[in-house]
């Protein structure tokens, strides 16, 4: 219908495009020669292996101190017995493998609620009291400890024992 309205110059030049946008559909895909296809199965199972090796031989150490940076202390001289009103004391406790974990809990008279603190991979607790502190301040008390290897705490961090010690101060 199309080609009797526009006129019949204009429907030949329609009707070329036509033949030539269905000539382009016609024509086969190309497929890769036998040397292109050894060349690029090759080249998928180099990178194959290559990833493989990598993760296998990776030392898990390496991963550990790249995600870690612990410090460890003997005590918290620093940290106040008594901390805006809310009243420290020295908690432990175990993971479920059984690394000996310490902690700190402060107790605000009347809070509602208890935060747990989970400080993060670098420094140790006594380095994220300003955490700690905003949460006293808004009437609430707080537990805050550290992961193994850090601060107190008995053990050596890794990913694994990560897990394990953020359960460990609900489970206790």
């Amino acid at each position: 219908m199309l080609l009797a309205i526009t006129g019949d110059a204009e429907a030949q030049v329609v009707k070329k495009k036509k033949k030539s946008t269905s000539s382009k559909s016609k024509k086969k895909k190309q497929k890769l020669s036998p040397r292109q296809q050894r060349f690029m199965v090759l080249g998928l199972l180099g990178l194959a292996i290559i990833l493989c090796l990598y993760f296998f031989f990776s030392p898990l150490s390496m991963v550990n101190s790249q995600l870690f940076h612990p410090t460890k202390a003997a005590s918290y001289p620093d940290i106040p017995d008594d901390l805006l009103g809310a009243k420290r004391e020295d908690v432990s406790f175990k993971t479920p493998a059984g690394v000996k974990l310490h902690g700190i809990l402060f107790e605000m008279p009347g809070a509602k609620y208890t935060f747990l603190l989970n400080h993060g991979q670098g420094g140790n607790l006594s380095t994220h009291m300003g955490l700690v502190k905003t949460v006293l301040l808004n009437g609430q008390s707080i537990l805050t400890y550290d992961y193994e290897g850090y601060g107190i705490s008995d053990g050596v961090p890794s990913v694994a024992g990560l897990v394990e010690d953020g359960a460990a101060p609900l489970i206790s």
